[in-house]
């Protein structure tokens, strides 16, 4: 259960950061807003992943205030 969980969170983190690019945000921008480096922001986007469980935490949290 918690594997499914986390691999849905991956998901939404990923279509959450295509999303915020499409609509013209920068790398910068979207690194600055979530407080990470630009490169991690690029890498996430390319390899569509996030390699750590604990960072997927971290930017659910992030994102949702920034939904607010």
């Amino acid at each position: 259960m918690y594997i499914t969980s986390m691999n849905t969170r991956h998901a939404t983190i990923i279509a959450k950061l295509t999303e915020m690019r499409e609509s013209g945000m920068s790398h910068e921008k979207i690194s600055q807003k979530l407080g990470v480096s630009i490169n991690s922001v690029r890498r996430w986007l390319e390899k569509k992943t996030i390699p750590s469980d604990n960072m997927v935490e971290l930017l659910t949290f992030k994102l949702s205030k920034l939904d607010e």
